[in-house]
């Protein structure tokens, strides 16, 4: 069994610098730790028994080196509890920041792998947008030239330009509907409507 001092509770060593008191019922404790108790209350702080410091008793002994070292040894045993602790605190640590980077490696991984998809699809949808560009330009085309067949055949029905675009355009009573006389236009050879059509845009601007 060991003497403590009945306040800071801390074993004593028995260093020649240690400065032990006792009160007159017989209980130790360091001097510092007493003159600062009995300044808050005259009483021990064991028993509450009335001291004042004139009162206390300084006390000289020693402890056995044998002593020492057994206390040196549960000292140590209590540091490497402390510290054995500690690392079990620290690996629990380790353990939960590994789940949270392997979550958040997983989360990084799936967004990744969207934004991924995402590109491809807009690749695709660019793809798509151009071929609809293509598309809308050549029924621009198609309905531009319509316009200008439509225009080419209304020319040929007035009295001035029946006879110049007779022979190339075939308009008879049995021809006379619209949608058959641009068919027929639009087989025709480009050179072959070529001349009726300068004809027909030098008779408009005259």
């Amino acid at each position: 069994m060991y003497a403590a001092c009945n306040i800071c509770t801390e074993i004593f060593t028995g260093n020649l610098d240690e400065n032990i008191h006792s009160t007159p019922c017989g209980h130790l404790f360091h001097y510092v730790c007493l003159i600062e108790w009995l300044q808050r209350s005259k009483s021990c702080p064991q028993c509450q028994a009335e001291v004042s410091e004139t009162q206390t008793i300084k006390l000289y002994f020693r402890i056995d080196s044998d002593s020492l070292s057994l206390q040196e040894l549960l000292n140590l045993k209590l540091k490497l509890l402390l510290q054995t602790q500690d690392i079990k605190n620290l690996n629990e640590a380790t353990k939960k920041y590994k789940n949270q980077a392997n979550r958040l490696r997983n989360e990084v991984e799936e967004n990744e792998e969207k934004i991924k998809n995402h590109e491809t699809l807009i690749t695709s949808l660019r793809g798509e947008n151009k071929v609809m560009k293509s598309q809308l330009k050549k029924l621009s085309d198609d309905k531009l030239k319509s316009a200008e067949l439509v225009a080419m055949l209304e020319q040929s029905e007035s009295p001035q330009c029946s006879d110049g675009l007779g022979g190339h355009l075939e308009v008879t009573s049995s021809t006379t509907d619209r949608a058959t006389l641009i068919r027929e236009v639009e087989e025709r050879e480009p050179n072959e409507v070529q001349s009726p059509l300068k004809r027909l845009k030098t008779s408009k601007n005259t």
